[in-house]
This record gives structure tokens, C-alpha cells and sequence, in this order.
């Protein structure tokens, strides 16, 4: 990545968080999330046979910071990892790293009782049932396809390109939903580091 496209990137990024109202997790640590907490607007999330998330109920909407994963993937290259699997355990690792640092903000969030799911969208999904994410399609095909379009931009504009090389057009993953309770959550921040590691 040059120079000006980090300090575009950067701009850019500062105007999203603002519009959207993202709060950093931790971002003297570097932690991975941001998130804003909000009312549920859509349609019941069924998993399973139980609702996870009705309308007006409260969640936590997580963001991943992908100028800082984009980042972490280059000093990887420069470190040597190499190929899409070593680059995918290696974010998989920093999620989990980030996961109670998370765990922290929601318990000192003036809506904590209330927040019982969190959510996020994401391609990073391969690895996200390993931590515990229940795994969802995206339902409407509109926000489906933005996603899609906006994901693959991101990849091709920010990771290093020997990981960007390997997701060809037709295999280049969709973009999921992600949803993790707060029970499942601090069970992992209980269970050490091991749980990323495991096939």
C-alpha cells in the first residue's frame, strides 16, 4: 500500500466511523473491533429453534478494522507467512486475541443487561464457527451483492498480493453474517488461546 493511499484510506475511515457512529474497543492495544451498539431493525434472526434478535431488541454490531488487518497481512509477507491459509489463521489469531478486550467494553456499556447478541458481516467466515459464530446467509440479495462488491474491493486495494492472487473471481468467498451471544462470548475469553489453534 503507498503512502497516500493509507493517508486517503485514513481520512476515509474517520468520516465512516463519525457518520456511523463506530467506538473503538481498544485502540491504544490495536484491538480488531469496532462496534456500535443500536436497536435491532430488521427482520426475527431464527437459528436453530429459537430467535437470536427481534425487532427493538439491543446488539452489539461489529466492525472489523480492516486498514488494521490490511496492516498486520503486509508485515506478515514481510515476516514470511505466506498463502491464503497462513494469512487466515494468522487474522483468526488476532480475533481471538481481541475477543476480551470486547468482552470488557459491552460489561461497561450503559445498555450491558440489554445486549445479548452480536453481530457482524464478514468474508473472514471460513474461520468464524471455529470461535463460536453461528453462521448466516445473507437474506437480501441487494445487500448481498454491496457487500460482495465492497469486500472484494477492499481485498484487492489493501491485502498483500500474493493472499489477493489466490482468491480468483470465481472463487472469492461471500460475505456472511456472523452472530455470537454473550454467553458464547465469555466462555471463549475463558478458554485460553488454544481455541484458534484447533482444525
Amino acid at each position: 500500500m503507498t503512502a497516500g493511499f493509507l493517508t486517503a484510506w485514513r481520512i476515509w475511515d474517520r468520516m465512516y466511523c463519525l457518520a456511523s457512529r463506530l467506538q473503538y474497543v481498544d485502540r491504544q492495544q490495536g484491538n480488531l473491533f469496532r462496534i456500535v451498539v443500536k436497536r435491532y431493525r430488521g427482520k426475527p434472526v431464527i437459528i436453530g429453534d429459537r430467535i437470536m434478535l427481534e425487532p427493538g431488541d439491543w446488539y452489539a454490531k461489529l466492525h472489523l478494522h480492516n486498514l488494521r488487518i490490511a496492516q498486520l497481512l503486509e508485515k506478515a509477507v514481510y515476516d514470511g507467512v505466506d498463502g491464503e491459509v497462513g494469512m487466515a489463521r494468522l487474522v483468526l489469531r488476532e480475533t481471538h486475541k481481541s475477543l476480551p478486550a470486547l468482552a470488557s467494553y459491552l460489561n461497561e456499556h450503559p445498555h450491558s443487561a440489554m445486549i445479548r447478541v452480536l453481530m457482524g458481516t464478514t468474508l473472514l467466515h471460513r474461520g468464524a464457527e471455529r470461535l463460536g459464530f453461528v453462521i448466516k446467509e445473507i437474506e437480501d440479495p441487494r445487500i448481498r451483492r454491496f457487500k460482495f462488491f465492497y469486500f472484494r474491493w477492499i481485498v484487492r486495494m489493501c491485502s498483500p498480493g500474493r493472499w489477493r492472487g489466490s482468491w480468483k473471481e470465481k472463487h472469492f468467498p461471500a460475505p456472511k453474517r456472523v452472530f455470537l451471544t454473550r454467553d458464547q462470548l465469555e466462555k471463549l475469553c475463558n478458554a485460553g488461546s488454544s481455541t484458534w489453534k484447533k482444525s
